[in-house]
C-alpha cells in the first residue's frame, strides 16, 4: 500500500481516511506518544524492580484512583521523596501534574520529567 502525502490526507474526510487507513499527522501522534511513554515506564518499572526500591507506579493503561497529577512513579531514594513523570520530547506537564510537582518540591520532595531512560539513570548519579 503506498502512503499518500501528508497534504493529500488531509483533503479527505476523516472517516474516508479511516476507511482507506491513510492517518494525518496530527491523529496518529497522540498514539504514537503514549507507546513511547509506555516503553519508557516499562523500563523504568522493570530497573526499580530489578535493583529491588520500593516505588509507586501509576499505570497509563487505567485511570487512575489517586490524587489527579501524581507523577508516573515515586519512590525514596537517599533520604529524598523523588517524583518521576515520563514524557516524550514534546509532552508538557498537564495543570495537575504542575500543582503536584510543587506540592511535592514545597514539602522536599525532588521531581524529574524523563523523556528517556537515560535521563531517569542520570537521577541516581547525581
Amino acid at each position: 500500500m503506498k502512503i499518500l502525502p501528508e497534504n493529500f490526507r488531509k483533503c479527505l474526510s476523516p472517516e474516508d481516511r479511516e476507511k482507506i487507513n491513510q492517518h494525518t499527522i496530527e491523529e496518529i501522534r497522540p498514539k504514537w506518544q503514549d507507546k513511547s511513554e509506555k516503553a519508557l515506564q516499562k523500563q523504568i518499572y522493570s530497573w526499580l524492580n530489578l535493583h529491588g526500591y520500593f516505588f509507586v507506579w501509576s499505570r497509563m493503561d487505567k485511570k487512575t484512583t489517586g490524587i489527579p497529577g501524581t507523577p508516573d512513579f515515586v519512590f525514596p531514594y537517599k533520604n529524598y521523596f523523588v517524583a518521576v513523570e515520563c514524557k516524550t520530547e514534546t509532552g508538557k506537564l498537564s495543570m495537575e501534574q504542575s500543582i503536584a510537582f510543587s506540592s511535592i518540591e514545597k514539602q522536599g520532595g525532588l521531581c524529574y520529567v524523563v523523556r528517556s531512560f537515560d535521563q531517569f539513570l542520570a537521577i541516581f548519579k547525581q
